[in-house]
């Protein structure tokens, strides 16, 4: 099946203020998407005070990195109803001293190494480095009760979260918000994500036809500010 690019649509004329409520001083609490949780303790959750945590859903956060945190830390974490750390960071892996202490902590570990702009030898290498991993990545979001985080818990959580919505074969209740709706001036990249994204779907070999009305979907949702 031939997926359409996503430039080819006509959705980039689109005035998304017409369809998006997000705009100007109109920007939303990182939780006003899900109002409460049978699976995790959210409030519990916010006042660790995680740099740029969000919800991804009513069951799985995000945000920065949690690697310098200490063992009472992430023993709050777990505590909150948080069951599994997906890192994101290349420098990630069971071997490190970052998972030792989640498992030690009663905290599943899962690395999905996503390389930074910064450290990015090609697109190919990125690609690459995914491919093998992806299929668990899925089922993992699908058992929820995830903390999800690169370094800073932007660029690179936004490619994961849109990764999941636009390939996961269970699709998430909703598209993911992006960085760009809470963080000032940060530039939308709804289209770069999307990009790379379709070019992991044809690599995987795992193109199907939602993956253009999801991309719709996501790009309405995170319309320009």
């Amino acid at each position: 099946m031939k997926i359409i690019p996503i430039q080819h649509h006509k959705i980039n004329n689109i005035n998304f203020k017409s369809f998006s409520i997000y705009f100007c001083d109109n920007v939303p609490e990182p939780d006003e998407f899900v109002k409460s949780s049978d699976s995790i303790d959210i409030a519990r959750l916010k006042k660790l005070n995680i740099p740029n945590f969000r919800l991804i859903d009513s069951t799985s956060v995000r945000g920065a990195t949690l690697a310098d945190k200490n063992t009472n830390f992430l023993k709050e974490l777990q505590q909150s109803g948080i069951e599994r750390i997906v890192d994101l960071r290349v420098e990630g892996g069971l071997e490190t001293d970052y998972a030792r202490r989640c498992l030690e902590n009663g905290l599943g570990y899962f690395n999905l190494p996503i390389a930074s702009q910064a450290n990015r030898n090609s697109e190919k290498a990125k690609i690459k480095n995914l491919m093998t991993k992806i299929p668990e990545f899925f089922e993992i979001m699908d058992k929820g009760k995830n903390y999800m985080a690169c370094l800073l818990g932007i660029h690179r959580t936004d490619f994961a979260t849109a990764l999941n919505y636009l390939l996961n074969p269970k699709e998430p209740a909703s598209p993911p918000i992006l960085s760009h709706i809470f963080v000032g001036n940060e530039a939308n990249l709804t289209d770069r994500y999307i990009n790379l994204v379709e070019k992991v779907c044809k690599k995987m070999k795992i193109c199907t036809e939602i993956f253009n009305a999801r991309a719709i979907k996501l790009q309405m949702i995170n319309g320009i500010k």
